[in-house]
């Protein structure tokens, strides 16, 4: 894609240390469904104490049930400790950092992080999420922009919103109604 096309849409992203706990509790818990997995765990250990306290044995119901809680409590305290350590290797700690600049155009989206330039069609993009007051725009599976809606410098947040819907299959857009 060339740079030069006139741009519909741009977004100087400058990321705060919440904005990005919040992506990252977004993607790495609600979006690849991490959070069941420790609900189910929580569950099923619970059911095993209920099973032992029924058959007599308290202190296995007690044991159970404590590792169902705890387990998933140390791996969310864990996880938590490696996203403010991301956030102080990103320098995100003390003020907003200017991260890259979008420009969306009828033809796709151009990243400039300053030394680097990437363009994508429209076709190329994965998926976008509206979670709060981001948009997340991932353009492949596994990398995604941190898009806020304080960002957006020559349109509202609804006409980023409007403008990915017209681009982007349904099946990969979604509205979230969570607030992380």
């Amino acid at each position: 894609m060339n740079q030069t096309l006139k741009n519909v849409l741009v977004v100087h992203a400058s990321i705060t240390a919440e904005q990005f706990r919040r992506f990252s509790y977004f993607n790495g818990l609600v979006l690849k469904h991490r959070y069941l997995g420790l609900i189910a765990f929580a569950v099923l250990l619970a059911l095993f104490g209920w099973c032992n306290l029924i058959t007599g044995s308290p202190f296995l119901c007690w044991l159970f049930v404590a590792t169902g809680i705890l387990i998933p409590g140390i791996y969310l305290a864990q996880y938590r400790r490696s996203i403010n350590a991301q956030i102080i290797r990103l320098n995100l700690n003390h003020a907003a950092c200017d991260a890259y600049t979008v420009g969306f155009s009828s033809r796709g989206i151009y990243i400039d992080r300053g030394s680097e330039h990437v363009s994508y069609d429209w076709k190329a993009l994965h998926s976008a999420h509206r979670v709060g007051d981001c948009t997340y725009l991932y353009y492949t599976p596994e990398r995604a922009l941190i898009l806020p809606d304080s960002c957006i410098t020559n349109a509202a947040p609804t006409d980023l919103w409007k403008l990915l819907s017209n681009h982007m299959t349904e099946k990969n857009i979604k509205k979230w109604r969570i607030r992380l």
